[in-house]
């Protein structure tokens, strides 16, 4: 089955074209992530097997459309700025159920328990908890979503109750397996919590303990006309962004913690939740230009003040259409300064009209850049500052006709989606803002054709999924940006049954093991954390199925799409086996040779921190030698200690050499569980028949 979160057939576009400002946007920010791809290990790293679905990007809110003057006024009286990230110019996530509201969340199987309290350990009442999945489930897919201010909603709220206690219930875990998460904990008197590489199994609620939230720090000021103190401006929305090492791409959107104040008739803010460290502070009021003051420290003790002075603003105002004339709803339109040294632009999105309207700008030209749904982006440029009635009109990208066949006739129901070719049969790109198409047979046309929309120029390919056949791959086909208008190329996928794998496991005594699981996985697949945050780089011929033995030992694993395979051989009574360097042909069956399983030592300990055993400290443990070739996958594996201290590790470990390392989770930043991870780390070796070990990792206090 094709791997992504499947959606009704509602034309799926593709992003930003070569060259446009959002593209050179979304490439720094994918450079950006690359740099922080070793603290996101350290942060988020976990055995995870599978990972969870893509969320949808969220649907957009439309900005006031009040007509605007060339000139200012000296006091805001109009609609509130739309260009910050609690409100209009990002793409708002779902609306949350209050645990305990529907039947699902009572009824769910897993889920988070624990307690929130402040530094004396006192419960902390209403306090919001948002489970979000970790960057690892597509980093890089997740920052150019984040780019184009598409929120990644979470998968589960909760709000602590007047003891502190929550409890965080989640309905589905893909594939029944593990999976990583973080945990976002937000009040408006307390400075922001952040618990990464939290694991989930199914039908096992985890109590995480005591989540102690650190008293937030006050950032106070007085936002003024520039030039005159003495004229305070009123009603001016103030954002503070924390400046952190590893960039926020699962931010909260407008929580009960979100770091925003709006000034009083004296022109007062307050921010009360403020964690120490460096923040940005941007101030923008109707009829004043934004302002933006970076590199603030805030700290304890010390008084935490910025006073902002705001210049006169001017306003752009205008309508995004298509150029049939459509408006065109939730179109994002990005403002930037020309020639001038501006940090802060300004973004709205139109209205149900095509309306926009950017607020808070100072008195140059400006470029506008402007991209919505199905449609191919463009730019404006110059637009003076209280430029009104700017006429941005987008033209649609072109429609793709796709016919799936089964053993000759249409098919009526399947999945697809849109990967990028790089000219290789074995491996190809992700699409980042395509989703997959759930088709049915009222999405088509009497010939059985779906039109596909929103398609941007280049060379792709579709990915085909349906019942009882292989994921079927097209021919590759190439868009050209003159396309659009025209009468749509039909792409004509025959889907195959695929091909089959089987062979048959033993014990180390040549015994048939049954129950044993076995998993076809791509053959240059690497389950370490650092290739997972970069997983969404490759979509991969090769089918991820799985079987389990029978008493006889033996297994098959079919419908598989023709590519290169390894296996992943599991039991709990046993240690993984790899098989590498199988290939699967269509109609034919690969058969092994016996897979044999070696019995393992089973890892257990302990984890001290000041030489007190202490709970929720991840412990991981890996092979010592970290190989690239998919026939020798590392290992990698994890546990957390539970209040006692005490861990055990999941499965069995085969002979080998091995790096064990300690870190706390409730650390508030993955740089200080790094430097845990060297302070605690142990080499050790595991010898043949060795049934258990243990292990005593030890943390000091600081």
């Amino acid at each position: 089955m094709i791997d992504d979160h499947p959606t009704e057939p509602s034309q799926p576009h593709t992003g930003p074209q070569r060259g446009s400002p959002l593209r050179r946007r979304a490439l720094l920010a994918l450079a950006l992530c690359g740099l922080a791809a070793i603290a996101l290990v350290a942060r988020f790293g976990g055995p995870g097997r599978a990972r969870p679905s893509d969320p949808l990007p969220a649907g957009a809110a439309p900005t006031d459309t009040a007509a605007d003057a060339r000139e200012p006024g000296p006091m805001p009286s109009g609609p509130r700025d739309g260009a910050q990230p609690t409100t209009a110019d990002r793409r708002a996530a779902p609306s949350f159920t209050e645990p305990g509201t529907a039947a699902g969340d009572r009824d769910a199987p897993q889920g988070l328990t624990g307690r929130v309290v402040d530094s004396t350990g006192a419960p902390v009442d209403g306090a919001v908890l948002l489970l979000v999945e970790g960057p690892g489930r597509g980093l890089l897919t997740t920052a150019l979503l984040a780019s184009r201010g598409v929120l990644v909603p979470p998968v589960a709220r909760a709000t602590s109750a007047a003891d502190g206690r929550f409890r965080i219930p989640v309905r589905d875990l893909v594939g029944g397996l593990r999976a990583d998460f973080e945990l976002r904990v937000t009040h408006p008197r307390f400075a922001e919590r952040l618990l990464g590489g939290l694991q989930l199994g199914t039908g096992a609620w985890i109590d995480i303990g005591d989540i102690d939230l650190p008293p937030g720090l006050e950032l106070v000021g007085r936002v003024t006309i520039q030039g005159r103190s003495d004229f305070p401006i009123p009603d001016a929305l103030v954002v503070a962004e924390p400046a952190g090492v590893v960039p926020t791409l699962t931010p909260t959107s407008g929580g009960a913690g979100a770091l925003t104040a709006r000034s009083d008739a004296a022109g007062y803010y307050r921010i009360t939740n403020v964690g120490p460290g460096i923040v940005r502070l941007t101030a923008v009021a109707d009829g004043f230009a934004r302002v933006q003051r970076s590199g603030l420290t805030i700290a304890p003790g010390q008084d935490n003040r910025c006073d902002l002075e705001l210049p006169r603003g001017f306003v752009i105002t205008g309508t995004v259409r298509s150029t049939a004339g459509r408006p065109l709803d939730g179109a994002r339109v990005e403002a930037r300064a020309i020639g001038e040294r501006v940090a802060a632009g300004a973004t709205a999105l139109s209205d149900p009209d095509g309306h926009f309207r950017l607020i808070g700008l100072i008195d140059a030209d400006w470029q506008l850049a402007v991209t919505a749904t199905d449609h191919a982006p463009a730019e404006r440029t110059p637009v003076p500052a209280g430029a009104t009635d700017v006429d941005v009109q987008l033209a649609p990208l072109p429609v793709v006709a796709i016919r799936a066949l089964g053993d000759g006739a249409p098919l009526e129901r399947y999945d697809v989606v849109l990967r990028a070719w790089h000219g290789s049969d074995e491996s190809y790109g992700t699409v980042p803002t395509a989703r997959v198409a759930r088709v049915r047979d009222r999405d088509l046309a009497p010939d059985g054709t779906l039109l596909y929309g929103g398609v941007a120029p280049g060379r792709y390919v579709f990915q085909v999924g349906a019942a009882g056949y292989a994921d079927t791959f097209s021919a590759p086909f190439v868009v050209e940006a003159d396309a659009a208008g025209v009468a749509p190329q039909t792409i004509e996928v025959r889907m195959t049954h695929g091909g089959a794998l089987d062979g048959r496991v033993l014990d180390a005594a040549g015994r048939a093991l049954s129950g044993a699981r076995v998993e076809a996985l791509p053959g240059e697949f690497l389950d370490t954390p650092f290739a997972r945050a970069f997983q969404d780089l490759v979509v991969h011929r090769a089918t991820r199925a799985g079987a389990t033995t029978g008493a006889d030992g033996r297994f098959r694993i079919g419908t598989l799409t023709a590519a290169s395979y390894r296996l992943r051989v599991s039991h709990p009574d046993h240690a993984d086996a790899h098989v590498a360097a199988l290939r699967v042909t269509d109609t034919a069956v690969t058969t092994t040779g016996p897979i044999r399983l070696q019995r393992g030592t089973l890892l257990h300990g302990t984890a001290t921190v000041g030489g007190a055993p202490a709970g929720q400290v991840r412990v991981i443990v890996r092979s010592a030698a970290q190989p690239l070739r998919g026939d020798e996958p590392p290992i990698w594996f994890e546990a957390v200690t539970d209040p006692d201290g005490r861990f055990a590790l999941p499965v069995r470990l085969p002979p080998g050499d091995y790096v064990a390392e300690a870190c706390r989770i409730k650390l508030p930043g993955p740089l200080l569980q790094v430097a845990d991870r060297e302070r605690s780390k142990q080499e050790f070796r595991l010898a043949a028949n060795e049934e258990s070990c243990e292990l005593h990792l030890q943390l000091p206090d600081t």
